[in-house]
Formats: structure tokens, sequence, C-alpha cells
């Protein structure tokens, strides 16, 4: 989805400057002869397709792609890195680079493209008349290449944090909607009889929490949710506060999981939302346990799905009246409930710094 997002917007950033401009892929540098013919006919292909002039050679072109294969860093298990620079021929300012690692250069299919897009996305806006170039306004970032290109450690690392800004703030509001179903046995007081064992598929729910990541693997989660279920075919509704502990744990770039534990105070209503001081099905007070399954979704937060287990904390749940039907005891209830749940979660203030405190600085606006 950030892809797509990304592409969209860099497509209506750069479909400005298109017409007329032509561009020129300079030789392949570094790795091998089969990366120097991979990149450079993808990178022709590529900007070809994006409706682009491509020409052959660097004098007829108005900017330049120069490509540079690089050794990765094994310490991160990226074995190689490509690193691409768009230069102006006008005056040979370098605007941007980019780099991406790769193990397997089959992988750069899915990757030529995006960097394409993301250097056309900082080439300054221009018309062409007949004496050449004529610059209208440069808005963009472009990295200030001042001191000299950026290595492929540093890019690599810039790009690794850019990946987990989402799994990493201090702060998140999450929204969601749950279903389930709720089961448990009853038993009368001297445990002679047995009692229907039973179920009922039909809990839904909507809530909003609020989680503080006070540690890299630890954060503290308050929230509220309202209820629907049923139980003798009488609806209830039932509004938690559940108070949770989780333990996230971060084993990809763009996924997580959170195992987590806690309780919920719940507040009990009839079918007409009046109050209902005690009742047979639910105790005041449920131990959670459960796990938080979350993907990327933009770089402020991404999407969940949500499993919990739910237990009252008391064995048995006593009914209100202690009479006998047709000569037994009232049964007890035992009461659980399994939830599944999914929505987003939205994410303030990162906890890490950029490697890098800016990627660049603004141009003269003209």
């Amino acid at each position: 989805m950030f892809v797509i997002l990304l592409l969209l917007v860099s497509t209506i950033l750069y479909s400005q400057n298109r017409e007329g401009i032509s561009f020129f892929v300079r030789p392949v540098s570094g790795g091998t002869a089969k990366e120097h013919e991979f990149f450079h006919n993808n990178f022709e292909m590529e900007i070809r397709g994006a409706r682009y002039k491509v020409v052959d050679t660097e004098d007829e072109a108005d900017f330049a792609f120069s490509l540079v294969c690089k050794k990765g860093i094994p310490a991160n298990k990226i074995r190689n890195t490509l690193e691409m620079t768009i230069i102006d021929l006008r005056d040979g300012h370098e605007i941007v680079t980019y780099g991406q690692g790769y193990n397997d250069i089959t992988e750069m299919y899915d990757w030529i493209l995006f960097m394409i897009y993301q250097g056309m996305a900082n080439l300054p806006i221009v018309e062409k008349n007949d004496r050449g170039l004529v610059e209208i306004r440069r808005e963009i970032y472009v990295i200030d290449n001042s001191e000299g290109l950026l290595n492929s450690e540093e890019l690599l690392a810039q790009q690794a944090w850019e990946d987990q800004r989402w799994r990493n703030k201090w702060i998140y509001l999450t929204g969601y909607g749950s279903t389930g179903f709720d089961y448990g046995f009853s038993k009368t007081h001297n445990d002679k009889d047995l009692a229907n064992t039973w179920y009922i598929p039909n809990v839904f729910g909507a809530g909003i929490t609020g989680e503080f990541q006070f540690l890299n693997w630890m954060s503290v989660e308050v929230g509220a949710e309202i209820k629907i279920s049923k139980v003798d075919y009488d609806p209830y509704f039932v509004i938690d506060f559940p108070l949770t502990l989780k333990f996230p744990l971060k084993p990809a770039h763009h996924f997580m999981i959170s195992p987590y534990l806690g309780a919920q105070y719940n507040m009990i209503f009839d079918e007409k939302f009046k109050m209902i001081e005690k009742n047979d099905y639910i105790a005041p007070i449920n131990f959670l346990v459960g796990a938080q399954f979350a993907v990327k979704a933009w770089s402020r937060g991404g999407f969940f799905l949500d499993i919990r287990y739910n237990m009252s904390f008391l064995n048995e749940i006593e009914p209100i009246n202690e009479v006998e039907v047709f000569n037994k005891p009232m049964p007890y209830y035992y009461k659980n409930s399994i939830e599944i749940g999914f929505g987003y979660k939205f994410g303030w203030r990162d906890r890490t710094r950029s490697p890098q405190n800016t990627t660049g600085t603004p141009s003269q606006k003209k």
C-alpha cells in the first residue's frame, strides 16, 4: 500500500517536467558483467516506460543516470548495493543519490522502478524551449553532496530506519472491530449433575486503545470496548476497560508480534441499556492473554490482527437466586470467550533518531 501511494505521488510530482526532457544511462561501474548488462538494460527500459526519452550519447541528454554496484554490509546480511545518482548535465550537479541493497540480482526487478520514481521526484521542474532547458522552480529536497556521496552503509542504515519507524513510536492510538464467541459450562452445587456446555458465536464489538511503548520490548495499553452478545436468547451489552502489558517482538522490518497479558473491568447492561448490578454470566473482572500481529502500512503505523482469550477471574459465577428448579439446585456458570479483532494502529513520535538528521536541504525557489 505504501509503495503504491508513493508511486502515485511521485508520478504526479514529475509529470509536470516530462515533455522534451532526455536521459542518458551511463555504463554501470563496479560489480560483474552480468550486473552491468542487467541494470543498464532494465533502467533504460523502465525510463522509456515512464514516457521519458532515452538517448544514445551523453551530449544529447539533459540528465544522466550513474549506476554503481558496491559491496553490501555483511553484518546486515546484505551482499550487494546498487547506488543510483541522477546528474544535471547542464552544470554537472548531482541532484539525488539513492541506494538499494540486494542479495540476488533478480530481487531488483521489484525495486528498479521504485528507485527511478524516487529519483524523478527530485528533479527540478523545467520546460524546454529553443534556448534549451529553463528551470521554472525547484521546491523539492535533494541530497547535499558537497562533502561527497553517501556511502552504501549510510544509505542502507537510513533505509532500515525508515522501514522500522512504524513500529518504534512512543505512543499509539488504535481503532478496531472484533468478533468471536463465548463458551463455557455450568454445574450444580454438588457437582452430581453435569449441565450443558454452551457455545454462543455472536459476540461483536468495537473499541479504541492508547498504547505507550516505554521500552523497545515492552509497552502498556489501556482502552475501552463495547460488545454485544446473548445468553439464553437475551441480548446484553458489555463495556470493557482492558489494561494490558505487551511485549513487542520485531522479527522483520515490516512485521511485528506483540504477546500480552492483562485484566479488564466489565460493566454489563440489558437490552434497554440499563446497567445490571449482578448477573449470572459475566464476572466484573476478567483475565486476558493474547497476541497482536501487525504489518506495516505507511511510516506511522500498521494494520493488525488481534487474537484474545478472555477468562473470568472467578472459577464459578454464582447465580442471583439460590432456589431449586425441579428439585435440583440452580447451576453455577463458568464463562470464557475467544475474540478476534482487526484494526489500525497509528503512532506518534519516533523512539529512535534518523541516522542522518537531514537528507538534504531545500533548494531555492525561483
